[in-house]
C-alpha cells in the first residue's frame, strides 16, 4: 500500500455524515412479526437506553411504524455494528420475542419507504 495516497488516515467516513468524532451515522430497519404495542416501544425505548449507556452508540431517532422501527443510530468506530444491533434485539427481546434477527442496515442513506416496504416484502 503507498501511504503517500492514505497519508496514515486510515478513518472511514459515512456519506451521511458523523455523529460525532468516533462515531458513524446509520439507519436501522428492525421488523416485527406482528404489529409493535406501546409495551413493546417502551421496552426497545429502556433497550436503547441501556446499550447506549456503554458508550458503544448513540441513539439519535426512532421512528414508529406497525410492523417495523426505523433507526438513526451513531456507532463507533471501535465496534463493529453487527455486534450494537444483535445485543439492541437481544436487550428488547428479552423472554417475549417480536423483533427478527434479520435487519436492513445503510450508512450511505435514509432508506425510502420503498426501500422499506421491499425489504419487509422479502421476509414475508
Amino acid at each position: 500500500m503507498n501511504d503517500e495516497f492514505w497519508d496514515d488516515d486510515f478513518s472511514i467516513e459515512s456519506s451521511i455524515g458523523s455523529v460525532r468524532g468516533g462515531f458513524l451515522r446509520y439507519y436501522v430497519v428492525l421488523s416485527a412479526t406482528h404489529p409493535i404495542t406501546a409495551l413493546q416501544h417502551e421496552r426497545l425505548g429502556e433497550a436503547s437506553r441501556g446499550i447506549q449507556r456503554s458508550g458503544e452508540c448513540i441513539f439519535e431517532r426512532t421512528e414508529y411504524e406497525d410492523t417495523y422501527v426505523l433507526l438513526c443510530i451513531g456507532i463507533s468506530n471501535d465496534v463493529a455494528p453487527q455486534t450494537v444491533i444483535d445485543n439492541l434485539i437481544i436487550a428488547t427481546n428479552g423472554t417475549d420475542p417480536f423483533l427478527r434477527f434479520h435487519f436492513f442496515m445503510t450508512n450511505t442513506h435514509k432508506p425510502s419507504e420503498k426501500e422499506i416496504a421491499g425489504y419487509i416484502a422479502e421476509l414475508s
